[in-house]
């Protein structure tokens, strides 16, 4: 008896796929197989945005201020990850931060892919940073004075916040103002360099500077460019509204388009090693809206009541059973769904072939014709989308090979016997264990 194990490759988007072995199988002349067992983890639909379902309203809070804000989705199809990343990014785009400050929305699942969407209202911290000595370099001898200690790394002459201090993805502002040489502004966390590193322009999504050789430079997606209209001891502004990061530093008004991608953006603050004429250096006055979901001490003491107003058909997307939803008078307003956001019910059955075995004399009634079918499993063990089968009772079908079948490859498909098309498949995928023996094993 041979046992032969297939797996998937990490990006297999279907359960169709084939596996090398560069040892060959010989499979002796009438032998027979049996699936042993098997473990999937499925895709089974997606999530579906179309004109009929993509728009609904929120609001913020009661009051003569707020309003109900337009919201449109998108129009495709995606994963659950992704559906969550668009509907934060449709959000928290329309939000402006004149009239919504320091509001973020996030939708995440509560469990059973139900939706969670809450709302919060985000507090902005103060930090002031000075240099003590004159003439003293910060990568050698830090002196960084700080309101919150403990809740910077300094890194050789620049600093940054840690992850719960990251800036908000909703709406607000990072600002202060830069005394001599020094800079402010946004980095992705993803690029954070290691502790030893020094700070680069790639890494840097927005950023304002006077250097140590008297230019006034700015740093937008990366990209470095001298300006005359930001001078030493300019006050700065960085606020995320409407989708954009918008930059006004002295005469400077620059903005980019913000992705809504996950990734946190990190302010920091540079000083630079040498201050002409001895002055202190500093960066002053620095203070910025935080992510009210990642922050230890969480949101503000503002609390709130919000609406969100659905379509029929944005209603029956986001699992909610009614269109107009309010909720309690609180801090954190949060929204829980009544109905899974996607169908996850698995296949009814699944049918496994081997398409090489080309004389197996199985047969599939949804054809009408012979099959390479070695097995069909009606049922499954399901947890969330990870599903797995083990054959209490492997049955053998004969391959009916009259001489040695040598392999140098398995081709596999797993297919969804009401439709007999391949099965959708996420990461980490599939796996299958076949056994294969002769008739007189």
């Amino acid at each position: 008896m041979k046992l032969v194990r297939v797996l998937s490759k990490e990006d297999q988007s279907t359960a169709s796929f084939s596996n090398l072995f560069t040892d060959q199988i010989t499979i002796p002349p009438y032998s027979q197989v049996a699936l042993i067992n098997a473990s999937l983890s499925l895709t089974t639909i997606t999530v579906n945005v179309n004109s009929g379902n993509n728009t609904f309203t929120v609001r913020n809070s009661d009051g003569d201020t707020f309003a109900d804000i337009p919201v449109n989705l998108r129009v495709g199809d995606y994963g659950i990850a992704q559906f969550l990343r668009e509907l934060n990014r449709a959000i928290n785009s329309v939000l402006t931060f004149t009239n919504q400050k320091n509001y973020q929305w996030k939708s995440s699942i509560a469990g059973n892919n139900v939706l969670s969407l809450s709302v919060s209202h985000a507090k902005t911290a103060d930090y002031v940073f000075t240099e003590g000595v004159a003439n003293n370099t910060l990568s050698s001898s830090p002196n960084i004075v700080s309101t919150s200690v403990g809740q910077a790394r300094v890194n050789k002459s620049w600093w940054y916040s840690n992850a719960d201090r990251a800036f908000t993805k909703g709406t607000g502002k990072l600002s202060g103002s830069i005394v001599c040489v020094g800079g402010i502004g946004l980095l992705r966390e993803s690029n954070l360099p290691e502790d030893s590193g020094a700070l680069t322009d790639d890494q840097i999504v927005f950023g304002v500077f006077v250097d140590g050789s008297g230019n006034h430079v700015f740093i937008r997606d990366g990209v470095r460019t001298t300006t005359s209209e930001v001078n030493s001891g300019d006050s700065v502004s960085i606020t995320l509204t409407e989708g954009k990061i918008r930059m006004v530093a002295g005469n400077l008004d620059a903005s980019i388009n913000y992705s809504f991608d996950g990734d946190n953006l990190i302010p920091f603050a540079q000083i630079l090693d040498q201050e002409p004429g001895g002055e202190a250096l500093r960066v002053s006055n620095l203070r910025w809206t935080r992510d009210p979901y990642l922050a230890t001490d969480n949101t503000s003491n503002q609390t709130s009541r919000a609406t969100v107003n659905l379509t029929s058909g944005s209603r029956i997307l986001l699992g909610f059973n009614d269109t107009v939803l309010k909720s309690e008078i609180a801090t954190t307003s949060t929204f829980v769904g009544n109905n899974a956001i996607i169908d996850t019910t698995p296949p009814v059955s699944l049918s496994v072939e081997l398409p090489q075995l080309g004389s197996m004399e199985s047969y599939d009634g949804k054809t009408e014709r012979r099959a390479q079918l070695v097995s069909v499993i009606p049922s499954l063990v399901k947890t969330n989308q990870d599903m797995s089968y083990n054959a209490p009772y492997p049955i053998f079908v004969d391959i009916n090979n009259a001489y040695d079948l040598v392999l140098s490859s398995l081709e596999v498909r797993v297919l969804d016997s009401a439709t007999n098309l391949p099965v959708a498949l996420e990461n980490p995928a599939c796996s299958l264990t076949f056994a294969f023996k002769t008739r007189k094993e």
